[in-house]
């Protein structure tokens, strides 16, 4: 399937988290609506000086030189065209490897896009607590799930005990 090139323009104020910052050198997008996913590479038309990595399907950054004004350009693959993408950004940490390990005191600005019928419409300033919840696995079961699980194997043992 094609991927269709998605343009984010900048947004004001500049940066929401530390309006004293010069510019970036690392942001990081993260899709947040199920049924699409980055192509590879996610971020295109890149700056002169910058470069993609591809985390994973729903985790793509660009990172590079210092620059106040960066292209923010996704490609995006499948057929959903109103979706929301999270961008942080920061300063200070490009030379890191891998690039998921910018501390957060380095977070410079944190905002989700929004996306209808394939236009961008606008955003919303995120906070750094919103950061530790993305690419986040659900290797934990619910509790329900252990409830439900536990059930089972207390009536499993039941019935073997008065089986006998």
């Amino acid at each position: 399937m094609a991927s269709t090139v998605y343009f984010v323009p900048s947004e004001q104020p500049a940066y929401l988290i530390n309006p004293s910052a010069t510019g970036v050198d690392v942001l990081e997008a993260f899709i947040e609506t199920p049924g699409i996913s980055f192509d590879s590479p996610g971020f295109v038309n890149l700056d002169p000086g910058w470069n993609d990595e591809d985390v994973n399907q729903m985790y793509s950054a660009e990172y590079g030189t210092l620059s106040a004004n960066l292209t923010e350009d996704l490609a995006i693959i499948g057929s959903i065209s109103s979706f929301t993408v999270d961008f942080y950004a920061f300063t200070g940490c490009a030379s890191l490897e891998p690039l998921s390990a910018c501390p957060v005191e380095d977070l410079t600005d944190a905002y989700a896009v929004y996306f209808v019928s394939g236009s961008y419409v606008g955003y919303s300033g995120l906070t750094a607590d919103n950061l530790a919840g993305e690419n986040a696995s659900s290797d934990t079961p619910e509790p329900a799930t252990m409830v439900l699980m536990g059930s089972s194997l207390i009536g499993l043992a039941t019935r073997r005990y008065y089986k006998r």
